[in-house]
């Protein structure tokens, strides 16, 4: 998935995506990065929508 279909999905800059991709594997940053970029567009969307709807977030 594309770091801008990520900014579309959970709003994240792409700038941010980019520092984040860039960290050192044991960094925080690049272990979130790789965990959202491990999901499918499909997956990731359908759970940010879950966790909104849980969350009353819109």
């Amino acid at each position: 998935m594309k770091d801008t279909e990520l900014n579309r999905i959970i709003n994240i800059p792409t700038t941010t995506l980019s520092d984040w991709k860039k960290k050192d594997t044991d960094n925080w940053r690049k272990i979130t990065y790789e965990l959202l970029q491990s999901y499918t567009k499909e997956e990731l969307e359908k759970r940010v929508d879950a966790i909104k709807l849980l969350k009353g977030i819109k």
